[in-house]
């Protein structure tokens, strides 16, 4: 079931905008080391990451067996779209407008494409409902870099 995942989602979008409104924009372009990224630059990959799984979500239930998918360049990806010298607030509607549509995709989604296997860049099979859990844990494991812990 995927209504746990789509509350959760939605919560995120409904808050994230607000939560980053806290930060100056040095705080947002600020790297804490020469080779990691600022803010703006893990917002960038997580709206990279949402771009790739939008697609990945809609390609795995258009499969008619297993669907495979390749890694995507992600340091080159920031690089490319220039995330550092963006306004933040551009970030932050890429990304909300990119999990938006992910809601509106996983809202229509038929229980029963959950149980469809992808095989993921290593070589290993999952689910899609897998998948799914995994884009959500992995958009929480970068929010708690860029958000203050309480």
């Amino acid at each position: 079931m995927l209504q746990p995942v789509i509350t959760r989602l939605q919560e995120i979008i409904a808050e994230l905008p607000e939560q980053l409104a806290q930060f100056s924009a040095e705080e947002m372009a600020h790297r804490p080391a020469p080779c990691k990224w600022s803010k703006k630059e893990i917002l960038g990959h997580l709206a990279d990451s949402a771009l790739h799984n939008l697609q990945r979500f809609c390609y795995a239930q258009l499969s008619g067996g297993l669907y495979a998918f390749e890694r995507y360049p992600q340091d080159d990806l920031v690089r490319l779209n220039n995330y550092q010298n963006l306004p933040a607030e551009q970030i932050v509607a890429l990304w909300v407008g990119l999990n938006r549509q992910i809601v509106a995709v996983l809202e229509a989604m038929p229980e029963g494409r959950l149980g469809q296997f992808v095989r993921l860049p290593d070589g290993e099979t999952a689910t899609l409902h897998w998948l799914i859990e995994d884009y959500l844990g992995h958009m929480e494991h970068h929010l708690r870099q860029i958000l203050p812990q309480d």
